[in-house]
Formats: structure tokens, C-alpha cells, sequence
């Protein structure tokens, strides 16, 4: 209702009218490759692709091998992998993943289930055929907010001696559970599977980082606790000094060890 004149005036005939505004919605899908290439600081020059997954959802390991072509094809030297924030989603599609950075038959992570005699073991394939393993220098951005199949993910990446994790302590979930009724129309979540790194490391209560991200400081670590992790500029991937990194790593990571 709108009425001409001081606000405490009041209009015995009022006019009232409907009107219908039509606004574009425009949803971003959260499984999807935000990617793209940025030149490092130095003489070198350098260029780091960067790979932001949010969300495993069923195209994700299609999207990260068609982004991985592309920022190699514009130049890229060394790779960071993004799983900042991101909550899991399809474990299959996590390995899938996976499958693009580890040499095929390697071991990705291990599964225990209710009645099993002992881990059952992973291994990568070739799910995406004609797609070559990516040997480009690789590390992984994770926090707070990296859970579930994210974890499992760069556990495989960690664990193979792939890449280091850089950033914060992950969340630590690493149960799939199933809900099953029950007569009364209540139900229950049981705990179906639980998975470990290749050389069964716990991912339960997190995976520790390597050494920090660029990502740094009280506000980031806030916002990432509150599941909002910042984003990050190419100036910021860019200046990931891979070099110590990769030491660090290095220093620490021994093949099929529990790190």
C-alpha cells in the first residue's frame, strides 16, 4: 500500500495495485572446475595452474581432466589443487579424481567394513581412457572445511608422495554411513565403511597440513571454521613457493608409510 503525504497521515481510499517482477536466477553449480593460470613472481616466471573443486558431483572427474588439458595447454609448470571448504560428496568420483595425478594400480586409500577381515585395498585405474597421468608439481590447498571425500582424496594424493597439503587441519570424516527404518517409522545411521590413507593413515580426527597456505591469518581461519573459506586471487596461488613445499614434503613422505 502506498500513501501520499507525512507518514502519519492516512488515506481513507487507499490504492492498492499488484505487480509482478520477473528476476533471472542464475544458480552456480557447486561441482564444477573453477580453474585458471597465473604467472609467479621472479625471474623465472614461472606459471601455476590452479584447480578449485568445491563438490564431488558425477561430472567432476570429467570437468578436472578437461581443466587439467586446459591449463596445460596455456603453459602451466606446476599445479595446485583447491579442496578448501569442500564437504565431499561421491567417493567413487574422489578416486576417479585421483586416478588423473597417481600412476594407475597405485594404491588410493583403504576400506574397512562391519564383518571384514581386515582393509580392503583401492587402486586406481584409468576410468577417463586416452587421459595421461599429470606429473606436473602438485600441492594441495585444504582446511577445516575439507571433509569426507575431499580427505580421501588427498590422503591418496599424500599418501602416494604426490603432493603435500598445505593450509589447515582437515575435518576428519571419513565414515560412510547408511540410514536404514525401522518398524516404529524411526530410523537409524549405522556406520557402513570407513576409509585410510594407502598406508592407513587416520583420517579420522583430520588430516595435518604440511605447512601453511596463502591463506593466512585469524580471518581466514574464521572463515573457514564457518564453512566460507576465502577466495583466493591468482596472486595468491601464484605466490605458493612450491620449491619448499615440495622439500618439506620430501623431508617427510616415504611411499606406502603412515605419515
Amino acid at each position: 500500500v502506498l500513501r501520499r503525504g507525512p507518514a502519519a497521515a492516512v488515506e481513507p481510499e487507499a490504492q492498492r495495485w499488484e505487480v509482478s517482477l520477473a528476476r533471472a536466477r542464475k544458480s552456480t553449480p557447486q561441482d564444477r572446475v573453477d580453474f585458471g593460470v597465473a604467472r609467479a613472481p621472479g625471474a623465472d616466471g614461472h606459471r601455476v595452474g590452479f584447480l578449485r573443486l568445491k563438490n564431488f558431483g558425477a561430472r567432476s572427474a570429467r570437468d578436472m581432466s578437461e581443466a587439467l588439458a586446459e591449463v596445460r595447454k596455456r603453459g602451466a609448470d606446476e599445479l595446485v589443487l583447491d579442496l578448501r571448504g569442500n564437504p565431499g560428496g561421491s567417493f567413487q568420483v574422489a578416486l576417479e579424481v585421483a586416478s588423473l595425478f597417481l600412476e594407475p594400480d597405485s594404491v588410493a586409500t583403504r576400506v574397512q567394513t562391519p564383518g571384514s577381515d581386515g582393509d580392503r585395498l583401492v587402486r586406481v585405474s584409468q576410468d577417463l581412457k586416452g587421459t595421461p597421468v599429470v606429473r606436473e608439481p602438485l600441492v594441495i590447498l585444504v582446511d577445516q572445511g575439507s571433509a569426507s571425500a575431499s580427505e580421501v582424496l588427498a590422503a591418496a594424493l599424500r599418501g602416494n608422495c604426490r603432493a603435500p597439503l598445505l593450509g589447515q587441519k582437515t575435518y576428519g570424516k571419513a565414515a560412510v554411513q547408511g540410514v536404514f527404518g525401522l518398524p516404529n517409522r524411526e530410523a537409524v545411521a549405522l556406520t557402513v565403511a570407513k576409509y585410510a590413507g594407502p598406508a592407513g593413515t587416520t583420517i579420522s580426527g583430520g588430516l595435518r597440513p604440511d605447512g601453511p597456505g596463502p591463506d593466512v591469518g585469524v580471518l581466514a581461519s574464521v572463515s573457514s571454521s564457518l564453512g566460507l573459506p576465502r577466495e583466493l586471487s591468482e596472486t595468491d596461488y601464484a605466490s605458493i613457493d612450491f620449491e619448499a613445499a615440495q622439500a618439506a614434503e620430501l623431508r617427510t613422505c616415504r611411499a606406502a608409510e603412515v605419515w
